[in-house]
């Protein structure tokens, strides 16, 4: 039996049988005929089938079954605990300061400030992380 991991839902539409929405897995999109919100960032068992429309146009469609029978360590979908973000973001902010720092007066007060760039790093860097483009491993992270 198949299994994906819902990364978001979208398309959320009620309909003549009740509700249904679109769900992402990777780059993969399926309808449900369900509301599927409750899946989000939760492994689930799911059958496949596609669907031609008068247009010609397919759309893969998945039943889900139900849960998969291992699902993240953590609540709500969650992949990784606080601590794991709070060093991400600290070394994210480390390395933003080396590429991004504030340019100084002779007297050492601050001529150009920086700050917003690398907060848009960190960001950038925490988005990654929470898309599991980035991992923890000392070994794999570059700063």
């Amino acid at each position: 039996m198949p299994t994906i991991t819902i990364d978001r839902v979208s398309d959320i539409k009620q309909g003549q049988y009740g509700l249904s929405s679109k769900i992402h897995a990777g780059n993969d999109a399926y309808y449900v005929n369900s509301y599927a919100t409750e899946y989000t960032g939760k492994t689930v068992d799911v059958e496949f089938t596609e669907k031609k429309s008068a247009k010609g146009n397919v759309y893969k469609i998945a039943k889900i079954l139900g849960l998969a029978k291992e699902q993240p360590a953590y609540a709500n979908g969650a992949t990784q605990p606080w601590s794991e973000w709070e060093a991400m973001a600290a070394r994210a902010h480390q390395l933003a300061k080396v590429l991004e720092p504030d340019e100084l007066t002779e007297s050492g007060g601050i001529l150009i400030d920086r700050s917003r760039a690398r907060m848009s790093f960190v960001a950038t860097i925490l988005i990654a992380f929470s898309n599991n483009k980035i991992t923890t491993e000392e070994s794999d992270i570059p700063f």
